[in-house]
């Protein structure tokens, strides 16, 4: 792999030609070789052949979005991480079946002119 060569010798002072080297140029300062592994900052860099497996493993307790990206983001990186994590959220058809009904939204007020002008409560059920 060219980045990692980069990585271990050193980074030309500008972008190389190649268009998919461009991302990882910009974020040379992030990237390094240790231990014959790439990393960026302190997570290992994923070739693209152990991408699907690793999403796999990130993903096989069907956690949401959000949650699945905090938990890569401390160990695995590569370019569109966030993106394929939030499409095989979306994908998932374990998930889509398990989602509970959407709620009605929330009606927003406009905003009061003074204060004490308005007073609201919010209503809601408990234990059914």
């Amino acid at each position: 792999m060219q980045v990692r060569r980069y990585c271990q010798d050193s980074w030309p002072v500008y972008m190389p030609h190649q268009p998919l080297l461009r991302p990882y140029w910009e974020s040379r300062a992030h990237l390094a070789v240790i231990d014959d592994l790439l990393f960026f900052d302190e997570c290992i860099v994923i070739p693209q052949a152990l991408r699907l497996e690793v999403l796999d493993c990130i993903y096989h307790v069907h956690l949401d979005i959000s949650k699945c990206s905090a938990g890569a983001r401390m160990s695995v990186w590569w370019l569109g991480l966030s993106v394929a994590i939030k499409y095989m959220v979306k994908a998932c058809f374990t998930c889509a079946n398990e989602l509970p009904e959407p709620k009605e939204p929330l009606v927003s007020s406009s905003f009061p002119s003074h204060p004490w002008k308005t007073i609201s409560i919010n209503l809601f059920e408990y234990e059914g």
